[in-house]
């Protein structure tokens, strides 16, 4: 499968291929090439550092987000263009992950698309927070009552941290429910750990069964 990983908040592409690489090390028995996505928001660098970026803006409050829509159509075209069959992605990355679903959900077909692997994503941790803003995080929760899809949707695996003091775990659980109600089958994994995507010896067996009964 071509595997696309999307980076999270102030990195970018070279600094998340660094980070994955061990990540990489446990999908290169299902993946046959990686490659890379840079968001288009340019962020200040830190102490003179080499330039960050992001996919889009949010508030700590959760008052304000910016730049949602357009990063996902951004992910939405790749993915279509580039015959993308498993995404992998991180805190903002992820959540653009759940825009591909979403997109999906409604009318995108993206034939090729197989799995989606999100770790830490970021969900509204309400619905108040949620329907305050013009975007597919809203058109999410709005459409939770739809009820079950019947449109061929990828296998999806969340994976959360009970320590993650970043995203909203309210926000994850959201994901859960959103999900379930719309009939798409999701497997979830949390660690004990933060914002961080997890390559230890029982993380690792997570995503081999979740791979393995994939290619099945």
């Amino acid at each position: 499968m071509k595997c696309l990983l999307l980076h999270g908040f102030r990195q970018n592409e070279s600094i998340f291929r660094g980070r994955s690489g061990a990540l990489r090390s446990i999908l290169k028995k299902y993946a046959t090439s990686f490659e890379y996505l840079q968001g288009p928001v340019p962020l200040e660098s830190e102490n003179g550092g080499q330039e960050t970026y992001g996919w889009y803006f949010r508030s700590p409050s959760e008052d304000e987000r910016s730049n949602v829509d357009e990063s996902a159509e951004l992910v939405m075209n790749y993915v279509k263009e580039h015959d993308i069959e498993m995404v992998v992605g991180f805190s903002q990355g992820a959540t653009l992950g759940l825009g591909l679903l979403h997109r999906m959900l409604r009318s995108a077909e993206l034939p090729a698309l197989k799995v989606v692997i999100m770790f830490s994503p970021y969900f509204p941790s309400s619905a108040a927070v949620a329907e305050g803003h013009p975007d597919f995080l809203s058109e999410m929760m709005a459409d939770r009552d739809a009820g079950p899809t019947d449109r061929p949707m990828p296998r999806v695996m969340l994976v959360g941290g009970t320590g993650d003091q970043v995203v909203p775990v309210a926000g994850f659980q959201l994901i859960e429910e959103i999900l379930g109600a719309r009939g798409v089958e999701a497997t979830t994994f949390m660690h004990e750990g933060g914002h961080f995507m997890p390559t230890n010896k029982d993380a690792k067996a997570q995503y081999i069964q979740f791979l393995g009964e994939q290619t099945k």
